[in-house]
Parts: C-alpha cells; structure tokens; sequence
C-alpha cells in the first residue's frame, strides 16, 4: 500500500484539518461523559488520520462516515437495517480499497463524487427517520449536524462556482474537503453545550437561508454566463469578480431594506395597524432571540396597547400566589397581588375571564390599587368605569398559576 507522497499538499493539509476536528469532538464527547458518541467520534478520527497516510484508504473513511451518519445521534445501531447497513458500506468500502491498491488510476473523479454524494444521502434519510421518532435533546444534535451539513454544501458550491467562474481557487478540491470540519464541530457542540441544542432550530433555520441563497446565486451565475455565453477570458474575470461581489452585498442588503421600505410605504399611506395575530406571531419570533424576557414582555404590552388594548395592558408574573405587576403601559408602579389556593386552582385553570368573572375572583384588578402599591403613592383606580371592557388571560402551566395579562 503506497503512503502519501506529499504530506503537507493542499488536499493532505484539508484531510488533517477534518482529522483534528473529529479528535477534538472525541474529546469533548469524553469530558462530558459519553462514551459512545467518543467511541464514534474516534474512529471517524482514526479513518480520517489513516486517508491522510494513505489515499487508498479513503473509501473504508467513506464507509466509516456512513456508519457514523447511521448511528447519530444516539451514537448506536440500534435497529436490523442500520446495522446491514453499516456492514454493506464496510465490504463496498474494502472492495473499493482494494481496487485502489491494485490500480491508483481507477476511481475517475465523477465516481468519487457519486460515492461520497451516497454517503451523504443515505445518512441524511437514516437521520430523518430517526429525527420523527426520538426525543428533543436528540433532535436538536440531528438539526445542528444538519445545519453543519447546509452550511459545508454552500461553502462546496460556492468555491466551485468561483472555481469555474474566475478561477480562484484553481483547485477547489482541498476547500471543498476543508468544509467537512463542520460536521465534527457541529457534532461536538450537540454532545457538549446546552446552549447549542437551545439555539438549534434557529440555527438549523438560519443555514438553509444561506445555503439556499449561495447555491441560488451561484447556479444563476453558471447558467447565464458559463451556460447561455462562454467561459469568461483571462480580462473578463476580474469584472466577473466584481460583479459577484455586488451580488452578495445585494444578497446580504435586500431583505433589511424591502422591510424598511415597505414601511415607509405604509407610513407614505396613511399607516396600517397591527393586528393581533401579527402582535402575537411578532412576539414568538422575538423569543427566540437573544432578547431579555423584560424587554420582550414590554415589547408585548406595548404592542397590544397600541392595537387592541386603548385602556392600557399589564402584565403580572410570580409564584406561590405572590404575583408582582412587572410592566405595564401606561406605566404605573411596581404592584402586589396575593391569592390564596382556591383562588390560584380556579384562575390558573380558567382561559380568559372578563369583567363579571374578574370582579368575582380577581376584585383588586377592578377595585383600588393593592395594598403593596398604596404603601407608596396615593390610591387610584386600575379601570374606568364599570361600563369599560377589560380581559384577563392567566399565564398558567400544568394549573399552575404563574403569571397574569390583563387587557383593558
């Protein structure tokens, strides 16, 4: 078996970057625990180090990949058909190596991309399967190794459009490669921070966006100058290049300034109010930011003053009973709420309640302000008079009670 001739080339040095990723998320999966994901996470490392020794071995590291794609992300072959099929990519893996070893000419370059697109799509329909039937901790590690995967495939099509286009990077085959690192990190972040499985989905989200709009861009650019014209000149590419950098920043801007101008369109109009569905949907989407609750909650009263609540809107929230008014528009001081049991079981049970319901179970929303509150300004009134309309929505979960929204 020949080893490596150059140890330090372009494709040997990318094969040694995905190497290192992989020990580094065997590392990682150890100090926190899991043994399996590292026992894993090494022999993907193992097959990996031993393509860089020898490129006759990159089909079993083909084949390891592959059984690691249909183990993830409970690090198992739990069932009959993922086990066969970890085996079959073994003994395709081998005979293919031994090919390799009998011939160094044989695999032409479109049967390696066949064999390692295979890979990538078989072990994506195993982690689909697996993705519907297990629990959220797992689906989160499967949507990161996704989101790994959307971002390597546009970071490949990318480069290879460039590659075609302009000629930069000559030879696109060591970036392509490169960008497999992103699976042992994306691997290691599901095994080791909390933090990453929270923000998967958005993550997950984010990447098919970029990814989408990378390969978009770059097959228009291929069909319209390389498909409907010709290879661009040696004088030409730099105009190419120029023109695909105004792309992108068109790409990147475009969003940010439609929102802005459509709303200066509406304001030019006369304005258009937002309705409570959009005051709601808005809501949800900021929570998944990094947006502090406090900011988000006057975020929410504040919009639903200025579409359904002309009155005003508070939000409550506590526990134990003790619930404290924590913001409100208009703004009033910082108020207390006591409730006993039998109260907290009826609110914390009941949907939304309106004035006769309130008056019965919850009179200080009706009445003067709470005794905490008049401790330090002067008495007032919470509603107008009896006539007005008022809502009160409980924040409750499993019954209890947690919080109160109140709508005026």
């Amino acid at each position: 078996m020949d080893l490596r001739a150059d140890w330090l080339d372009a494709d040997a040095v990318a094969i040694l970057l995905v190497a290192a990723g992989w020990w580094w998320a065997s590392i990682g999966a150890l100090r926190c625990g899991r043994a399996r994901a590292a026992s894993w996470s090494v022999a993907v490392a193992a097959a990996t180090s031993a393509a860089y020794v020898s490129p006759m071995l990159a089909p079993m590291t083909a084949a390891t990949w592959y059984a690691f794609g249909l183990a993830a992300p409970q690090a198992a072959l739990d069932t009959r058909w993922r086990r066969g099929g970890a085996v079959a990519g073994f003994v395709l893996g081998g005979i293919a190596s031994g090919l390799l070893v009998a011939d160094s000419d044989f695999p032409p370059a479109w049967l390696v991309v066949l064999a390692w697109g295979s890979v990538a799509v078989a072990a994506a329909i195993a982690l689909a399967v697996r993705y519907v039937r297990t629990g959220p901790d797992q689906r989160a590690q499967i949507q990161l190794l996704c989101a790994a995967a959307c971002l390597g495939t546009a970071f490949a099509g990318g480069v290879s459009a460039l590659s075609l286009l302009v000629s930069v990077p000559a030879d696109p085959r060591p970036w392509i490669v490169g960008a497999l690192v992103l699976l042992p990190l994306a691997a290691a972040a599901g095994w080791t921070s909390v933090r990453a499985r929270r923000s998967a989905e958005r993550l997950l989200i984010e990447s098919v966006t970029v990814a989408g709009t990378a390969l978009l861009a770059g097959a228009v650019y291929l069909v319209v100058v390389v498909g409907l014209g010709r290879t661009p000149s040696v004088e030409e590419r730099q105009i190419l290049a120029l023109s695909l950098l105004a792309a992108m920043i068109l790409a990147v801007v475009a969003l940010p300034v439609r929102t802005r101008l459509l709303a200066l369109g509406a304001s030019l109009v006369g304005g258009r109010q937002e309705g409570a569905e959009q005051v709601l949907s808005g809501f949800g989407a900021r929570m998944s930011r990094a947006i502090p609750m406090d900011e988000l909650l006057l975020q929410l009263v504040e919009s639903l003053h200025a579409t359904i609540a002309p009155g005003g809107a508070e939000v409550w929230v506590g526990e134990e009973g003790a619930l404290r008014r924590t913001v409100s528009v208009p703004h009033s001081i910082v108020a207390r709420l006591d409730l006993d049991a039998d109260t907290r079981r009826v609110v914390g049970g009941a949907r939304i309640g309106g004035r006769h319901w309130v008056s019965i179970w919850l009179p200080q929303l009706l009445g003067p302000t709470p005794a905490a509150e008049r401790a330090t300004a002067a008495p007032q009134t919470h509603g107008g008079p009896p006539g007005d309309d008022l809502r009160v929505v409980p924040l409750a979960h499993l019954g209890t009670l947690l919080g109160l929204l109140v709508v005026r």
